[in-house]
């Protein structure tokens, strides 16, 4: 059966990318509007924290004489987004967007591209929204410019669910795979793909490889790291990405350009999932295969485990020019480990 979507495709596409991000960011309000607040303090990182959603408090006095038992307060607020497929922006079309704010307590002029803007635009758009926040003299309810892209904040949404939020973490993965398939995410050589561990951990290190099932999507990646207990603690460069069964003890499947060891791999994979409580892997998966994990500590330094699959392009990580300057993964392992994330 094929996989239901919540974001939509195939329609006039610049659209359909403003449209699925305001779903996205919609469904995030309604399941918690502190999530909501968080994603845009945490892409902001403004000097003083955005507001969003209701506040509750008791026993507060007011400009009256009564002093009443509690009291639900919520901010106005309002984001205008302009979401471009390129980096086609213009600095009067944002100007003008500046137009649609009137006396919101909270206002946020966001511009969403696959890739980061210049800091020369970003700096003509700063003043921009400087000279208008002047000019509408309302102390405290300035407009707040925010250049973003796509993959923050798909990075940026994931890091703020907590454990139990299944169903916003299927709702990123399917908004991440809508952005992958439009070219909305950069295309690169040096994606690493890091992927929780937990009862397998010992099993994929071993057997130099990660499964799942066929159905979850992923971004094409060239390296990938296994994580546990707040770290990404091994990374190896993807040899062999292969769909296989093992029914009556025999190996089928897309199994093209694997040698005998590859398979000997795959099979002890499968066997040893049957020993772990709720796996089984014979049928319907998909496996990664590396030429070898490297020992690393790529430490996770936010609140909270790796839920699901997280990217993280090694060329800004280790503060690169390109792809072409990457070392070899003996020599990333441990240069990696003086990094942090979060």
């Amino acid at each position: 059966m094929s996989k239901v979507h919540y974001f939509q495709r195939y329609s006039q596409r610049e659209n359909v990318a403003t449209n699925n991000t305001l779903l996205l960011l919609s469904r995030l309000y309604a399941h918690d509007p502190s999530y909501l607040a968080a994603l845009l303090n945490d892409l902001l990182e403004p000097t003083e924290p955005i507001k969003v959603g209701p506040t509750f408090t008791q026993q507060r006095s007011h400009e009256g004489a009564s002093v009443p038992d509690a009291l639900i307060e919520q901010r106005s607020f309002k984001l205008v987004v302009e979401a471009k497929r390129g980096t086609e922006a213009t600095l009067a079309q944002l100007k003008e967007h500046l137009n649609a704010f009137k006396d919101e307590e909270t206002k946020v002029l966001v511009l969403l591209t696959p890739t980061e803007q210049t800091d020369a635009f970003k700096e003509g758009l700063r003043k921009a929204v400087k000279e208008f926040n002047v000019q509408s003299a309302e102390k405290g309810k300035e407009v707040v410019d925010l250049c973003t892209t796509f993959e923050k904040i798909i990075n940026s949404f994931g890091a703020i669910l907590a454990d139990h939020d299944h169903e916003m973490r299927e709702l990123l993965e399917d908004y991440e795979e809508y952005c992958y398939e439009e070219t909305l995410l950069p295309q690169r050589d040096s994606w690493l793909r890091a992927v929780p561990c937990g009862k397998t951990f010992e099993d994929n290190k071993e057997l130099k490889l990660y499964y799942q099932p066929v159905t979850r999507s992923s971004r094409e990646h060239k390296y990938l790291g296994i994580y546990k207990d707040k770290q990404v603690r091994f990374i190896g460069k993807v040899q062999h990405i292969v769909e296989a069964d093992l029914v009556e003890g025999e190996l089928s499947g897309k199994l093209d350009g694997l040698g005998s060891g590859e398979r000997t791999r795959i099979e002890k994979a499968i066997m040893k999932a049957k020993n772990i409580e709720g796996y089984d892997i014979s049928t319907g998966h998909k496996f990664f295969l590396v030429e070898e994990f490297h020992e690393t500590s790529f430490e996770k330094v936010s609140p909270g485990g790796l839920q699901s699959q997280r990217y993280f392009d090694l060329v800004n990580e280790l503060g690169l020019k390109n792809a072409k300057e990457l070392p070899e993964v003996a020599e990333i392992a441990p240069l990696l480990s003086e990094k942090k994330w979060r």
